[in-house]
């Protein structure tokens, strides 16, 4: 994805950031938006990714964030996200973002399965959606034979880009 994104300009900066120790208690991310105002960062929004492409069978995605399933509220209309309070505002934003990653993949891959959810936990999208930044995550879901197990074996820990790349 880096790749792809490197020769765009845009109007922010776009960090891709791999994460460790997410299964010890998110400490990559819970330690990167720690220290995002130390390091001079203000996060706009972010989107968090998490075992997508992971094999050749394809399970589709869930995306994970805060606020309502029903009908997106626009965080850029004026003045409903002024008028509600800061934790319905961001809830709102979390989902605008998430509904415009669906419209996108509706748009660009119609026969990708997809369902929302708003019960946000264990993943490195929490301490950005805690701190107010809005923020999803998109998993695949489905049976995953190696979820949580160690398996030394290479083609266990590749990433499948021709998965990622229909």
């Amino acid at each position: 994805m880096a790749k792809a994104f490197s020769n765009i300009t845009t109007s922010r900066t776009i960090h891709f950031i791999l994460w460790g120790a997410e299964e010890q208690g998110l400490v990559g991310s819970n330690y990167y938006v720690d220290n995002l105002s130390s390091n001079g960062y203000n996060v706009v929004n972010s989107l968090i990714m998490d075992m997508i492409g992971y094999s050749n069978n394809f399970f589709g995605v869930k995306i994970e964030t805060s606020g309502s399933v029903g009908p997106p509220t626009s965080f850029f209309s004026f003045p409903l996200p002024l008028l509600l309070p800061p934790i319905l505002r961001i809830k709102a934003a979390n989902r605008a973002l998430a509904s415009l990653y669906q419209d996108n993949m509706a748009e660009y891959s119609p026969t990708l399965t997809n369902t929302m959810s708003t019960n946000y936990f264990g993943s490195d999208h929490v301490p950005f959606i805690d701190s107010g930044i809005p923020c999803f995550l998109a998993i695949e879901q489905g049976a995953f034979p190696l979820y949580q197990k160690i398996d030394p074996r290479p083609q266990s820990q590749a990433i499948n880009f021709f998965v990622l790349c229909r």
